[in-house]
């Protein structure tokens, strides 16, 4: 099996909600996206891992692997060649809003704009302790707390070599809370209702791997994500 030290969901899966008739994707089909991401779809290798080994970063089985891929298939985002790959597996293409294949992931290529993703650390991915739509959630609040340490290091906006500069250089920040969004904001954000976004959010909690802090006497709660190394995952 690779060894991967990360995976990336890009914002507009993460951002589909389960129960849309149309558009809607599972936060495990979510997850299965991003790990076909990244065994090809961040380069131009072809993709053929085994049910076996995709389910394995997941947690899963061969049939739950089989239903996720099915609805990504389904959805229109990706297409199976059966039994094309190395062992009899599967061959596994990329579709672009069109349904036309593309080789490598092409970040925005509905408006051509850099599109945004969320970082899921391996342990975190990989954990037992934690439901997929926890998962989603914790690399959306890493995302939306870096891109609030991004913003406070760069002075100026204008100087693109001094934005990619301190981008290129940010440093983890462990004593540096945010204000956690509003459940509604976190609801569109990954897709789930706002009652499950509160269990999610006990959920890492109890895992070690979100700190939150209830300002007394207001409503503002504030979060930091703490590193899977220094959570209690197993």
């Amino acid at each position: 099996m690779v060894a991967f030290k990360y995976f990336l969901v890009p914002a507009r899966i993460e951002r589909r909600a389960s129960r849309d008739p149309d558009r809607g994707l599972k936060a495990g089909s979510k997850l299965m996206y991003a790990v076909l991401l990244a065994y090809g779809g961040l380069s131009d290798r072809l993709i053929y891992p085994s049910l076996a080994t995709l389910g394995s970063h997941l947690g899963v089985g061969d049939q739950q692997a089989r239903r996720y891929l099915q609805e990504l298939e389904k959805r229109g985002l990706i297409q199976a060649s059966r039994g094309r790959g190395e062992y009899g597996t599967n061959f596994y293409y990329f579709l672009d809003e069109h349904g036309k294949r593309y080789s490598g992931w092409k970040p925005g290529f509905k408006t051509g704009r850099k599109e945004h993703a969320s970082k899921i650390p391996v342990e975190v991915m990989e954990s037992t302790d934690l439901a997929h739509e926890a998962k989603l959630l914790y690399g959306w609040l890493g995302r939306f707390q870096y891109r609030a340490d991004l913003k406070d290091q760069i002075t100026s906006a204008k100087d693109k070599r001094r934005r990619a500069k301190y981008r290129r250089g940010i440093q983890y920040n462990p004593d540096n809370f945010r204000e956690l969004p509003p459940p509604m904001a976190l609801m569109h954000a990954i897709g789930v209702s706002t009652y499950r976004v509160r269990q999610y959010l006990a959920q890492l909690e109890r895992n070690g791997l979100l700190l939150l802090n209830r300002e007394k006497g207001t409503k503002e709660t504030l979060f930091r994500v703490i590193p899977p190394s220094a959570g209690k995952l197993s």
